[in-house]
């Protein structure tokens, strides 16, 4: 079977993309909205509805094959492509993907995956909310082709074993976060995530272990749900990059959490790769002579396969963020998260709240072909939606493949 068509349209993320420099440069958040000018490229205020690029891979046949690209929730930073609107998209996919994919067999995913991570326009790669939706929608094309589930088609050509039942999830609920919390635990989830969009949500950080400590044992005593702590670099900002201020502030919140363990990502974002592997080889060094339980989290600057084999090597994080929509590419991701496992190393396979069901529902199949630690569930900042996607999406892919490995009564 082979591609008969692509078609790309204009739609719309399920959260919104925050200039995340503005606001570390005093842009004042009220309610949803950031009172201020845009520093980073792409943003017309300091807080849009996330853009996203709708793909449709037409087969051969008749059948649709679907894939969703989206903006991030704080783009252009630590690597990361700046927002996009996809207007801008359209042409590019009708003009250059199309003449580069049309045609194409859908026997194998990854040669596909390939030509889409090589292609090129005034000498660049392919925005990576583009890429990521079209490997989502080739996927899908190379599934319905072979009359596979997305999760065989990766686990047959990466040679994994399918696993028998989806990994824990990692849920957020963006601005409610106090409401978000009971939330999780009425869904039994592996983590719960804080971000800290601002000052002021660092300052909570305390109350807010506590409140999360508090809820779990007043109404399900004895269940252990992580906190996953997204620091977006305020540990460096309000302790001026010095590591034992910050081992010292850590050490406070666990006493608030405790029993419950917490993630510690991006405490500190340095201005390039090799800086933020070195601060964070000190902070890990000096959280363990202390004595803290916490662990940290490979992120900011942690975006490539190459990135990945970087911070692994190095051996400065207990997990590793694999950002596969900030990657754009699910095959580059499955490498990381394939090898990242080979080492030893905790994996989270991470998404963003700007993402769509679409996008959600790949990461699904990701995630029982890979087997990661912890899986972020999105779209959007509300716990309900994005738990129920992942979590029906991963049971009806499993009871899928043990119906067909059953035999069928014959149909007369």
């Amino acid at each position: 079977m082979r591609i008969a068509e692509i078609i790309a349209s204009e739609g719309v993320g399920g959260s919104y993309c925050s200039d995340q420099d503005a606001i570390a440069n005093g842009a004042v958040v009220d309610g949803l909205f950031v009172r201020g000018t845009p520093v980073l490229p792409g943003f017309h205020t300091c807080r849009d509805v996330a853009s996203a690029v709708c793909l449709q891979v037409v087969l051969d046949d008749g059948q649709v094959a679907h894939g969703d690209g989206t903006s991030l929730v704080y783009p252009g930073r630590g690597g990361a492509d700046p927002p996009f609107d996809a207007r801008d998209l359209i042409p590019i996919v009708e003009a250059v993907v199309a003449k580069t994919l049309v045609g194409r067999s859908l026997d194998e995913f990854r040669p596909l995956a390939r030509s889409v991570d090589s292609l090129r326009v005034d000498g660049r790669r392919l925005h990576s909310a583009l890429r990521w939706g079209l490997e989502g929608a080739l996927l899908d094309a190379v599934a319905l082709s072979r009359k596979l589930t997305k999760a065989e088609v990766l686990a047959e050509e990466w040679r994994t074993r399918l696993a028998a039942e989806g990994p824990p999830l990692n849920v957020q609920h963006g601005f409610g976060w106090d409401l978000g919390i009971d939330k999780a635990i009425l869904r039994r989830v592996g983590a719960y995530h804080r971000a800290t969009h601002h000052r002021q949500m660092w300052d909570e950080h305390p109350r807010a272990m506590k409140l999360f400590r508090d809820r779990v044992r007043e109404f399900a005593p004895g269940l252990q749900i992580d906190v996953q702590l997204d620091m977006n670099g305020f540990g460096g900002r309000v302790f001026d990059n010095n590591a034992d201020r910050l081992v010292e502030h850590i050490a406070h919140l666990e006493r608030c959490a405790d029993p419950h363990g917490i993630l510690v990502g991006s405490p500190f974002e340095m201005r390039d790769r090799a800086s933020q592997i070195a601060k964070l080889g000190d902070l890990r060094s000096r959280m363990r002579a202390a004595g803290l339980r916490s662990q940290l989290v490979a992120d900011h600057w942690c975006l490539t396969h190459e990135d990945h084999v970087a911070f692994a090597e190095a051996g400065v994080a207990d997990y590793h963020a694999v950002r596969a929509v900030a990657m754009g590419s699910c095959h580059e991701a499955v490498e990381s998260l394939v090898y990242l496992k080979r080492r030893g190393i905790k994996t989270w396979l991470s998404a963003t709240a700007t993402g769509t069901d679409r996008g959600a529902q790949v990461m699904a199949h990701m995630a029982l072909a890979t087997h990661p630690d912890l899986m972020t569930a999105t779209p959007g900042g509300g716990v309900d939606e994005a738990h129920s996607i992942a979590v029906n999406e991963m049971s009806r892919t499993l009871a899928l493949i043990k119906a067909r490995s059953k035999p069928r009564a014959s149909v007369r």
